[in-house]
């Protein structure tokens, strides 16, 4: 396993490694992973994989590159569907501690992107040109600078360094390998063909359900549906090789595009309801009367969109259900 993991520190950018990506942007590799290792080594191979997509993009965060910084709050998010997955055989305050750790960084990075969102979405309509929104828009852009240089400053800390190796210190030999409990044992060495198979298939019959009444759903429970479209959408990502080799059965690449579709519409709605809370903070804080007058414009053109966009996810959410 160690020997393994090695290989994955030393191979190509975009594969799982932590070589230099010249400070560009980096997506998520591929995990090759064996239908017969145990479940413990699936999870060490995935948790490795999710600190090299973190760590590949911080060149890109340093230079304020926002696709870096999406890029390293997914590796975050990938992190935390892992330990969500596996916690049947992870126990104890290490990995409390660790997931708080997980959630703080990507706290810290939450709200650069959100303003870069903003602003790439706002300003796209033609009567957003006039000088009230090019005065708004700098406003907004101030924010997000504020916010890029926290973000920036964070990454670029000795704390980030340490987080990233003592996380993976942890997934090596952590004292969740050596816990002596029966079921968390059992857990440890189950096949990963076994654990992919029933995790994936229970988890996508919950999603389909949920999502065909998805025009129902109170914006909260929306919000709770987006969760776990994404979790069990990056747990496919997970299982991906083992699906398209068909080492595991029954898993239909359409569910997974419909899946890819549904996560998109619910992404849309969630960045809406972010903007209209940004634009509540905004307008308590803003002097100018044309300046308010630009932003309630902007807001509205935005909640505009809300019902198009249920009704393409209402459609998408019954095609799931259908696909299951």
């Amino acid at each position: 396993m160690v020997r393994q993991t090695k290989q994955q520190l030393s191979t190509r950018p975009g594969r799982g490694s932590v070589a230099r990506s010249g400070g560009n942007p980096s997506e998520a590799g591929i995990i090759a992973l064996d239908p017969n290792m145990t479940t413990a080594e699936a999870f060490i191979s995935i948790g490795i994989e999710c600190l090299c997509h973190i760590a590949r993009n911080r060149e890109a965060v340093l230079r304020g590159d926002s696709e870096g910084i999406h890029q390293m709050r997914i590796g975050l998010r990938r992190l935390r569907v892992a330990l969500s997955i596996f916690k049947k055989m992870l126990r104890g305050r290490d990995i409390i501690a660790i997931t708080d750790k997980v959630k703080w960084l990507a706290n810290q990075l939450e709200p650069t992107r959100e303003y870069h969102v903003f602003l790439t979405d706002a300003f796209k309509h033609a009567h957003t040109t006039g000088l009230e929104f090019e005065v708004l828009k700098a406003d907004i852009r101030a924010r997000h600078d504020l916010f890029l240089n926290s973000s920036k400053k964070v990454v670029g800390s000795d704390g980030f360094r340490a987080f990233i190796a003592e996380l993976a210190l942890w997934l090596l030999d952590g004292p969740w390998l050596h816990d002596r409990d029966s079921r968390t044992t059992f857990a440890r060495e189950k096949l990963l063909k076994h654990f992919a198979q029933h995790e994936l298939r229970e988890r996508a019959w919950k999603i389909s359900n949920a999502a065909r009444g998805i025009d129902k759903l109170t914006p909260a429970r929306r919000h709770k549906l987006r969760i776990a479209v994404k979790k069990i959408r990056y747990t496919y990502g997970f299982f991906e090789h083992l699906i398209t080799t068909k080492a595991i059965k029954g898993i239909k690449l359409s569910f997974m595009e419909e899946l890819d579709s549904l996560q998109d519409k619910l992404g849309k709605l969630n960045d809406i309801a972010t903007q209209m809370e940004l634009a509540s903070k905004l307008s308590r804080e803003l002097k100018d009367d044309k300046e308010a007058l630009a932003l309630g414009f902007v807001i509205g053109l935005r909640i505009c969109r809300i019902q198009p966009i249920l009704k393409k996810a209402k459609r998408s959410g019954r095609r799931l259900y259908r696909l299951a």
